[in-house]
């Protein structure tokens, strides 16, 4: 028996060549075939995935790179926005200035031109005064006089013309 578990017989090993032919043929026929179709479409479907998705990443870093360079834009063009602000606020602040200086200086010159004029017209009415005391300090002088002598009023008027 011993030899016998050792060594087949003939007809054992033909029973084995059927079945396995039949397995075979039977395996071939039903699963073989749609398994190798199942695997060839599924591999077609992970190729297409991996050419997409190779797409979609290129697409993904272009979109990044595109970004980037917006938003450098984006940066610069506020940069700019900014400074033109700044130069418009600092030529507004120059013209406000030279606005008020030269609003200053005709103030200025508006005020000594008119205190000039009240100069002139203080003096004037100085000179008017002065004058009006002197007729009268003369009016009375020459009253007195007259009344005291002719001939030393005469003398007086003489000078007091040839004084004014």
């Amino acid at each position: 028996m011993v030899v016998d578990l050792m060594s087949p017989s003939f007809g054992l090993i033909i029973w084995h060549i059927i079945i396995f032919l039949c397995t075979m043929y039977f395996l071939s026929k039903y699963a073989w075939t749609p398994i190798i179709k199942f695997i060839d479409n599924r591999e077609k479907t992970i190729l297409i995935s991996i050419k997409n998705a190779k797409k979609i990443q290129e697409e993904l870093i272009l979109l990044d790179k595109q970004k980037q360079q917006i938003l450098k834009e984006a940066i610069n063009k506020r940069d700019s926005i900014i400074k033109e602000a700044m130069q418009i606020k600092n030529n507004i602040q120059q013209q406000t200035i030279q606005d008020s200086i030269l609003e200053q200086r005709k103030i200025m010159h508006e005020t000594k031109k008119m205190l000039r004029i009240e100069k002139k017209i203080a003096i004037q009415e100085i000179k008017n005064k002065i004058a009006s005391v002197s007729i009268t300090i003369a009016e009375t002088i020459l009253k007195k006089q007259l009344n005291q002598n002719d001939s030393y009023q005469e003398k007086f008027i003489e000078n007091v013309i040839n004084n004014l």
